[in-house]
C-alpha cells in the first residue's frame, strides 16, 4: 500500500552512519546478515524515564528499578519523600502513564492537606488510593515487556555515550579499567556528565556501563551527584537573585 510505514521486528543491532550529518542506518536482526538504508534523519525511543534531578540535587533517597531501568525516588503511599515535608508526583515518582501521574498528584495533595490539619482525613483519600492503583495495573507487564535491548543501553565502545562532551563508551570502559568505581569518579576521570545536560542523557547510560564493566549491579555503581541550579542560567540571573538572611531562611530547610 502506498505510504505505508515497514515495521522490522527484533533488530539486535543499529548503527548511525555520515560525516556531518546522518546519511544512513544500518542494522541487523536475528533471521538476516543485516541492512543498510540511505536516511537523512534519524529518530530513535527506548522508552521515558522519570526526571530526577530535582529530587536528587534536594538530598532524596533513590533507588534502581530493575524493571524500567532507571532510578526513581524512594516513596510512601502518598508521594513523601526521605526529606520531610517534600513530596514526589507525577512521572518524575515513576513512569505509570498519565492518569496514574495524575492522580498521583492527586494523592500528594491530599496529604498535603491532612498534615496542616492534624487528626482530619479527607474523605477523597481512599478514592484516590483506589484510582492509583487501578491505573497502575499491569504496568510490570508492560515494563517486562517492551524492555529495551541490553545492547542498546550498553553500548559498544565507539559509541558517543556522552553527546555534551563527547565521550564514548569505551573511554567510561578504560576509566573503570583504571580504578572508577561509579559515575562521579568517572565524570572526574573523562568529563562525562558535565556538559549542558548535567547528565540527564548520559547518566543512566553511565550507571550501567560501569555495573557491567565492574561485574556489579546498578544500585551498587551509583548515579551522578545532582546539584543546583537544575538548568542552565544566565549570570544575570543569579546577580539579580534576592540577598540578605530573609532570602537565605526561605530556601534552608
Amino acid at each position: 500500500m502506498p505510504g505505508r510505514v515497514q515495521i522490522v521486528p527484533y533488530v539486535t543491532d543499529l548503527r548511525a552512519g555520515g560525516q556531518v550529518k546522518v546519511e544512513s542506518v544500518s542494522y541487523r536482526t536475528a533471521g538476516e546478515a543485516g541492512r543498510t538504508l540511505g536516511v537523512d534523519t534519524l529518530l530513535l525511543h527506548q522508552g521515558v524515564v522519570p526526571e530526577t534531578h530535582l529530587a536528587m540535587a534536594a538530598g532524596i533517597a533513590h533507588r534502581w528499578d530493575p524493571l524500567q531501568l532507571c532510578w526513581t525516588p524512594v516513596l510512601d503511599r502518598n508521594g513523601g519523600t526521605s526529606v520531610p515535608g517534600i513530596l514526589v508526583a507525577g512521572d518524575a515518582a515513576g513512569i505509570g502513564g498519565a492518569q496514574a501521574a495524575a492522580w498521583r498528584g492527586v494523592n500528594a495533595a491530599i496529604a498535603i492537606i491532612e498534615s496542616m490539619r492534624p487528626g482530619k482525613k479527607l474523605p477523597h483519600g481512599r478514592l484516590a488510593r483506589t484510582a492509583l492503583a487501578q491505573f497502575a495495573r499491569g504496568r510490570r507487564f508492560l515494563d517486562t515487556l517492551y524492555q529495551p535491548p541490553l545492547q542498546f543501553r550498553v553500548p559498544s565502545d565507539d559509541t558517543i555515550a556522552c553527546r555534551c562532551e563527547e565521550v564514548t563508551a569505551g573511554e567510561i570502559r578504560a576509566a573503570v579499567d583504571e580504578g572508577c568505581t561509579g559515575p562521579n569518579q568517572v565524570k572526574a576521570f573523562v568529563r562525562c556528565g558535565m556538559g549542558p545536560c548535567q547528565g540527564r542523557m548520559c547518566g543512566l547510560t553511565v550507571t550501567e556501563i560501569v555495573a557491567h564493566r565492574r561485574n556489579v549491579s546498578a544500585e551498587q555503581a551509583g548515579h551522578f551527584t545532582a546539584r543546583f541550579p537544575a538548568k542552565p542560567v544566565t549570570l544575570a540571573e543569579i546577580a539579580s537573585l534576592p540577598h540578605g538572611h530573609s532570602a537565605i531562611d526561605a530556601v534552608v530547610r
